[in-house]
């Protein structure tokens, strides 16, 4: 089966938080969908890394900031914090 680049769609679960890649067959129903939440987290950091990028989507501004830090799971949390989304 050929697969279109332009019709494949990525979202977040509101439930799990993961993100999926793959196409939508109708609203709400995927085909083909997997996760690629670490595969997009890496990129991201890849791409961002020691830099500081303000966005806007509709009247919301956000600010990305990606560093790396020295983390100790003994003495930091192991969760992310709630999406405000």
């Amino acid at each position: 089966m050929k697969v279109e680049l332009e019709k494949i769609r990525i979202a977040c679960s509101p439930i799990t938080k993961t993100i999926f890649a793959g196409s939508i067959v109708k609203e709400g129903m995927w085909r083909n969908k997997v996760d690629v939440t670490d595969q997009v987290y890496a990129a991201v950091i890849e791409a961002n890394l020691n830099q500081v990028h303000n966005m806007s989507f509709g009247d919301r501004t956000f600010e990305l900031t990606v560093i790396e830090i020295e983390w100790n799971p003994t003495t930091q949390p192991t969760t992310l914090p709630k999406r405000i989304w």
